[in-house]
């Protein structure tokens, strides 16, 4: 089991690099890092280390990072008409 959680974690460290170019893509990727540390997290307090609390803190980050990024991706959709992050420069408002 912590093979695979260190494998989806690389994955989405790889999945990241590679596609920065689309905000949607950066957050899947962020996402596919979230599932990989939580699942580390879960076999970490599976073996007795720590207590159950760590688990919810970090399920609530997650939801808050996710809401986050959403929003963010609604309202660039909305202001820019699509999510291409190279079509944008920094001073533009």
């Amino acid at each position: 089991m912590m093979g695979v959680s260190w494998i989806i974690l690389l994955g989405g460290f790889v999945g990241l690099l590679g596609s920065y170019k689309r905000v949607l893509n950066v957050l899947l990727s962020f996402e596919m890092i979230m599932l990989g540390l939580l699942s580390l997290l879960g076999v970490w307090l599976s073996l007795g280390v720590g207590e159950l609390i760590f688990m919810f803190c970090f399920i609530v980050f997650m939801v808050g990072e996710g809401v986050l990024g959403l929003s963010i991706l609604v309202s660039l959709i909305r202001s820019h008409g699509n999510d291409m992050d190279l079509g944008m420069g920094v001073m533009k408002c």
